[in-house]
């Protein structure tokens, strides 16, 4: 039933437009749930956590949530339309680019089990320098 819905996707979509939103929304939800954005959760409640001082109430913590998550927005369509150009740009050049890349990731795997050591930077860690919705919307730009 999946494949077949899966299959006549296009379909649905050129028959109801509005169909194509609810498709990207849900895909957006499934790629939400992945565990690398399941990291930034605690990211996003330090943060509004972090605002007591102003005496949050529900409604300015939610505006702060929906700041960060904009933020993100941004940033992971930047990265995908990134992404997207430097696959096409990458696979017209040669097939070289996917041995670099499985490389990295071998390397990058080899240190994460702790057989190879490679020095990474670690980010600063400091508070914000802008405050307010605009600090909330700038943290996850970067």
């Amino acid at each position: 039933m999946l494949n077949e819905l899966i299959g006549n996707a296009e379909q649905y979509i050129h028959s109801s437009p509005w169909l194509a939103v609810v498709a990207v929304f849900l895909g957006g939800l499934m790629t939400a749930a992945n565990p690398c954005c399941l990291a930034m959760i605690p990211l996003i409640m330090s943060f509004v956590a972090g605002r007591q001082e102003e005496k949050l109430g529900v409604f300015r913590a939610l505006g702060y949530s929906l700041a960060l998550v904009l933020g993100l927005s941004i940033t992971f369509t930047v990265l995908g339309v990134a992404a997207a150009l430097a696959g096409t740009l990458y696979g017209d050049i040669s097939g070289l680019w996917k041995w670099v890349v499985g490389a990295v990731c071998l390397l990058m795997g080899l240190h994460l089990l702790g057989l190879l050591n490679i020095p990474i930077p670690s980010p600063v860690r400091s508070q914000p320098k802008i405050r307010g919705m605009l600090g909330a919307l700038t943290i996850c730009l970067a």
